[in-house]
């Protein structure tokens, strides 16, 4: 369960980082469910480095997300 987790969260990441760079609306929500993805497998695999990571990347997300909706 835990690979199918990573990758998965991986192979969200190449399209969305690929969205957001064209400007596509889809790419920084895509850019959030994979940060929350891997924030899950890193919370699972007990990685404090990934964990950190996540923690902004999640912060960061949905700081967007917010001000995406709310302006």
């Amino acid at each position: 369960m835990l690979e199918i987790l990573k990758w998965t969260a991986t192979i969200l990441m190449v399209p969305a980082a690929y969205l957001t760079q064209i400007n596509n609306s889809m790419g920084p929500i895509m850019l959030y469910c994979a940060g929350i993805l891997w924030l899950i497998a890193a919370l699972k695999m007990k990685d404090r480095a990934l964990i950190a990571t996540n923690v902004v990347m999640f912060v960061a997300g949905t700081a967007g997300v917010i001000q995406r909706v709310a302006f």
